[in-house]
């Protein structure tokens, strides 16, 4: 029983489980973050459809169309700082799990 719990912690599924409870003994709600970054995502997504949406119905310029969708202009700003925030969070992880 022990050998296949261990055998069952190297599987992605198991490293997740870990993980998430490693967050949760740290007071992170790791659920919480995974629902806010999907929502963004599809809202994300979903302006883009807007953005064609408006280009197929001729409410856009080609030009306008080409620019592409203003708020991808700034939501890539945040993506990069959100990815580089994860990033040193990862690595502030991997260092405390190192020590």
């Amino acid at each position: 029983m022990k050998r296949e719990l261990r055998l069952a912690k190297k599987t992605p599924e198991g490293t997740m489980v870990s993980d998430s409870l490693k967050a949760a003994k740290k007071g992170i709600d790791s659920m919480a973050q995974m629902v806010k970054t999907i929502e963004n995502q599809i809202n994300v997504v979903c302006q883009i459809r807007d953005f064609v949406k408006d280009f197929k119905e001729q409410k856009i310029t080609i030009k306008e169309f080409l620019g592409g969708p203003p708020t991808l202009h700034s939501l890539s700003e945040e993506i990069m700082s959100d990815i580089l925030s994860s990033d040193v969070v990862r690595i502030n992880q991997i260092v405390v799990d190192f020590s």
